[in-house]
């Protein structure tokens, strides 16, 4: 909604920001940032706050809050900003615009951000198709396959024999565009040793750090344009030969997006379990599900460009999500998913990784432990993730630290994922599938519809890791927080009129009561 910056009296607010905002922003068809601050006027409690982004405002989600642990200051507030589609880089002023307690309008900058249409790559060198199939004799033409990997110092011995099971792929017409994220010197002269001469390959460095998320995209963004299919790649998995093969055929008119099982491997390769669902059931036709919790992991994906186009560039990270969880939640949106029921590669686990299988891992992220009773007998049930665990975890950390955590890291986070698809796909969506993206607009139609799914479990519905649970415990959170707000500024006032009557009472020639004698 816009809003006239006419009778608003600038410079006012004493702004302060939490989480800086990016100086650059790759927008895509549309994208959304979290922003929080601390806000606060001379004229005390402000009212009806909004981040105005040129001249656009957008309401903040929550205002007058306690900040979060290590910030001093008063009027925490919080915001996720969308931001539409551009065609060429600009600057963005942001600026947060309040309502004091004379009914005044006052501004305070936030800064601005360089939105861009793209994520900018550089200009790396093309893998060459010179190795590649295309068509032969009578057999039709085999789309070509962009293999996209993300790495950064792998095991040398599990890079390799990756690679080499690439090499080994019965479906041939592929390219792999590998981006590194900065391994070291010594590491990366090992990967090109191994790549060799096989001009398929092509290997870039990025110019900074950019984390596994920023890296599988720009990873993403290297795929040449004539790639009509897209796989994700980890550094250290071992593909089987018919992986590609199988994918690709087992692509129906209309799917967007088909995916395998896979075995859990350690690193010596010993099975410690043969499918990946051990811990919940997968799903591949739910859209709620997948908002809630992904199902669909990106090294057993094969995807259409066309999902790229709408992907790319990525929500900027915030809270728990994945780069494969957004891949798959934009393919969903467009069209169908399949599933092949059988393993087509090895997910190995070790203590390097980032994500893992649950179960395995300890003190790593877990793509599969988030509320679960761990089945007895496993790493998962002895290392704290059982219901004792989560009772110690409440114990030390307390529950509304640990619900205010839920809201922040997975509320806000897929209100941030549902906003950015809806600016991207919600053209061409199916409408029940907009509904659903919509009930996360307002907090009120989401807690009905996360409540009815909580139950889903009891009919052995279990692909959401009981995520309903914790969307749950995070709104309560911030509820309760809300209530609390306004308890204390109800008191406030109240301390106020009664200290007005007081001194009207002992009229303009009356001395105050003495300190010594107030008590009595």
């Amino acid at each position: 909604m816009g809003h006239d910056s006419g009778g608003a009296v600038e410079g006012c607010l004493r702004v302060s920001a939490i989480r800086p905002i990016p100086e650059r922003l790759p927008v895509g068809g549309g994208t959304a940032i979290f922003l929080d601050g601390l806000c606060s006027h001379p004229d005390g409690p402000l009212e009806d706050l909004r981040v105005s982004v040129d001249g656009l405002d957008h309401r903040v989600l929550a205002a007058g809050m306690p900040p979060p642990e290590g910030f001093k200051g008063s009027d925490y507030w919080w915001a996720i900003v969308p931001f539409e589609a551009v065609s060429r880089p600009r600057l963005a002023q942001l600026r947060l615009r309040a309502r004091t307690a004379r009914g005044e309008e006052a501004l305070g900058e936030l800064g601005t951000v360089e939105l861009h249409p793209s994520v900018d790559v550089g200009d790396p060198a093309p893998p060459s198709r010179s190795r590649a199939a295309g068509a032969t004799g009578g057999v039709r033409k085999r789309p070509l396959v962009a293999i996209c990997m993300a790495t950064y110092d792998p095991p040398l011995d599990l890079f390799r024999r990756q690679i080499e099971s690439i090499r080994a792929q019965t479906y041939e017409n592929w390219v792999c565009v590998i981006s590194d994220d900065r391994s070291s010197t010594a590491v990366l002269a090992e990967m090109r040793a191994v790549l060799a001469d096989d001009e398929r390959f092509s290997l870039t460095t990025g110019s900074r750090r950019l984390g596994f998320y920023g890296n599988f995209e720009r990873a993403l963004a290297l795929a040449p344009r004539e790639a009509e299919l897209l796989a994700m790649c980890d550094q250290d998995d071992r593909w089987y030969p018919e992986k590609l093969e199988v994918l690709e055929s087992s692509m129906e008119p209309g799917a967007k997006l088909v995916y395998s099982d896979m075995r859990i491997v350690d690193r010596t390769g010993r099975v410690r379990f043969d499918t990946y669902w051990t811990y919940r059931r997968n799903s591949h036709t739910n859209f709620g599900s997948l908002l809630l919790a992904n199902t669909i992991t990106g090294a057993a994906s094969l995807f259409a460009r066309e999902v790229l186009e709408y992907a790319l560039p990525f929500p900027p990270h915030y809270g728990i999500g994945y780069h494969d969880h957004w891949v798959a939640l934009v393919a969903m949106a467009l069209g169908n998913v399949g599933y092949v029921d059988r393993p087509l590669y090895d997910y190995v686990q070790h203590g390097g990784q980032i994500v893992g299988h649950a179960g395995q891992l300890p003190g790593h992220a877990r793509a599969n432990g988030l509320l679960r009773r761990a089945p007895r007998g496993t790493e998962a049930a002895s290392d704290g993730r059982g219901p004792r665990g989560r009772l110690a975890r409440l114990a030390t950390h307390g529950l509304a630290r640990e619900t205010r955590r839920l809201y922040f890291t997975h509320y806000c986070g897929t209100v941030i994922a549902t906003k950015v698809t809806e600016l991207r796909c919600g053209s061409v969506m199916a409408p029940a599938k907009r509904r659903t993206l919509r009930r996360f607009a307002r907090p009120e139609r989401t807690i009905p519809w996360l409540a009815l799914r909580a139950l889903r479990p009891w009919t052995g519905r279990t692909e959401t890791l009981q995520r309903e649970q914790a969307l749950l415990g995070g709104l309560a959170w911030r509820h309760c927080a809300e209530l609390r707000r306004r308890l204390r500024r109800r008191a406030t006032r109240r301390r106020a009129t009664a200290r007005a009557a007081a001194s009207a009472s002992r009229g303009p020639g009356r001395l105050p009561c003495p300190p010594h004698r107030r008590g009595l």
